[in-house]
């Protein structure tokens, strides 16, 4: 496992509210260009890179996890996107979206989950060579959706339900 941006002083927090800074590093240690376009192309080279030195055999995917800002009064569900010609980030965002009705059916089952499966023109699903899900955990403007970053157990939650979503689709490949 990698992940492409890293603080070299701040880590993972369990914070209700993260202090922002500018120190954050891309693969392997370059300083983050200011600019959007820039830092995507160098987000999606570094991804690049380390695919292309991976093992070929080995299972690689690239998840990229997003808070989406809409107007304060949409809240959504977590909602998954795939590049439209990859089979396998559409197998695994299948998979994810599933584990999330179940995980909303056992801890929410009044509630009911809505987030959807699609494809999307994105930058980082065009251009990075694994097979990707981009992860919309909802919207940062939303008094509902920012309950599920403030509170370290509601992180954890979707941390640990997602990472279940990415053994089962691992195993179910492995066992083919």
């Amino acid at each position: 496992m990698h992940f492409i941006i890293q603080d070299p002083d701040d880590g993972i927090r369990d914070a209700a509210y993260l202090k922002p800074d500018k120190d954050e590093l891309c693969y392997p240690s370059q300083t983050i260009p200011r600019k959007h376009t820039p830092r995507l192309k160098q987000r999606a080279a570094a991804i690049n890179l380390l695919a292309r030195n991976e093992n070929k055999s080995a299972y690689q995917r690239l998840i990229i996890l997003h808070l989406d800002s809409r107007s304060k009064g949409n809240s959504t569900d977590v909602y998954f996107y795939h590049h439209a010609v990859s089979s396998k980030g559409k197998d695994l965002a299948l998979t994810l979206q599933q584990k999330m009705k179940d995980k909303y059916d056992e801890f929410q089952p009044n509630r009911g989950y809505e987030g959807t499966v699609g494809t999307r023109r994105l930058y980082m699903l065009q251009t990075t060579t694994p097979p990707s899900v981009f992860i919309e955990l909802g919207n940062i403007n939303n008094r509902n959706d920012q309950m599920r970053f403030i509170k370290a157990e509601n992180r954890q939650a979707l941390a640990s339900w997602l990472c279940e979503g990415i053994q089962e689709n691992y195993l179910k490949l492995k066992m083919k």
